[in-house]
């Protein structure tokens, strides 16, 4: 049984849509995709997919235990306790297992392990940033060949790190604060460990850190508002569209591609806000819109430009799966008699990762589902 937070997704606006460029019509035919549930249990067993490798490989919960689903269709089984949250084109994933830290192979075979830490996201050279405990307690840093590197702001030994995102050149992006003190700053750390805080525009009580590009570049936002730092100097706000008041990113390390392009939302206000797509260097793009489906929680964003997120009728009772591909939009089904549907992520080739769900109960701010893991590939 699986359960995520009722939350309020962005609605497609007509108002927001005038004022916004909107994606050239591909010259392709939409995409096309039937859902496929990974692993031989059928459809009666509860999975759910945690993360999604560039080659597709996907790991997440079959039944009572973790697994990892290969590409070639076979399903490795982990270790009880375990959790995959990041895996590498390399062949690597990091997560933790029994409360360690643990990088496998995609095989099932373990590579190392830490105790009394997690892997947050690995590189493709099997860098780990890792992190451990709370509040007071809570500690980070670089794991490379047994050993650790912690992440510290030169001259603040009080200040502690939690990183959101690791590059290929072993660059980490995240947020600072002192234990205690709940004031969040964004920052940059270098591969031997030393961050360096990227300024705001003005204090914010609500500050994030989502991700940072092999370029360098760091996803972020500011009381909701986006940015985007390309050195240590000031940020570059995300422009909002024409007649719109904002430019909300999406949070998460799919948020930021490779190339720079970002996805988010615009509007002049929060019922009447579009999803756009924010070219590398560029202004935002709206999405186009399904005409069933008019509430879009955006996922993720693939080096090619490929987006996927999950569409709704506006009831939750007729979800799909929404594709954007070279300025098409495709909507794909969900598994046979399930009607709520998430995305976890996308494949460098543009397989959607996610589940597909049927509501069994609720309770005040939360809503109770069985849920089926599903991949679709678009074609």
């Amino acid at each position: 049984m699986s359960h995520r937070r009722v939350t309020r997704a962005a609605l497609v606006g007509a108002t927001a849509i005038a004022t916004m460029a909107a994606l050239p019509a591909g010259t392709a035919a939409a995409a096309t995709a039937s859902p496929v549930a990974p692993g031989a249990a059928g459809l009666t067993q509860n999975s759910a997919v945690t993360a999604i490798g560039p080659d597709g490989t996907m790991a997440g919960a079959e039944g009572s235990g973790p697994a990892i689903w290969t590409t070639a269709g076979r399903t490795v089984r982990l270790s009880a306790g375990s959790e995959v949250r990041t895996i590498t084109a390399s062949g690597l994933a990091g997560g933790s297992s029994g409360g360690a830290a643990t990088i496998w192979r995609t095989d099932g075979s373990t590579v190392a392990t830490r105790a009394g830490a997690h892997v947050v996201d690995l590189t493709e050279g099997g860098t780990a940033v890792i992190a451990a405990g709370q509040d007071a307690t809570y500690d980070s840093g670089l794991w490379s060949g047994g050993a650790v590197t912690p992440l510290r702001v030169p001259g603040r030994p009080d200040v502690r790190v939690h990183p959101a995102d690791i590059n290929n050149n072993g660059e980490v992006a995240g947020l600072a604060t002192v234990p205690g003190s709940w004031q969040w700053t964004p920052v940059r750390c270098r591969a031997d460990g030393g961050c360096a805080q990227l300024p705001l525009p003005s204090p914010g009580a609500d500050v994030r850190v989502s991700a940072v590009n092999d370029s360098g570049r760091v996803l972020g936002s500011n009381d909701g508002k986006g940015l985007l730092w390309d050195s240590a100097g000031p940020p570059t706000p995300l422009p909002p569209a024409a007649g719109s008041t904002y430019a909300r990113p999406v949070d998460g390390r799919q948020a930021l591609n490779a190339r720079g392009d970002v996805i988010g939302y615009s509007g002049p206000g929060y019922d009447l806000e579009h999803p756009v797509v924010w070219p590398a260097g560029g202004a935002p793009v709206a999405l186009p819109r399904s005409t069933t489906h008019i509430i879009s929680e955006l996922r993720a964003i693939n080096d090619n430009g490929d987006i996927a997120a999950i569409g709704s009728d506006g009831s939750s009772r007729a979800e799909r799966v929404l594709f954007w591909r070279g300025g098409q939009l495709s909507q794909f089904s969900l598994l046979p008699l399930r009607t709520g549907g998430t995305v976890v992520g996308l494949s460098a080739a543009g397989r959607v990762a996610g589940g597909s769900q049927l509501k069994i109960g609720s309770i005040p701010g939360f809503t109770y589902y069985s849920e089926r893991a599903t991949y679709w590939d678009p074609r």
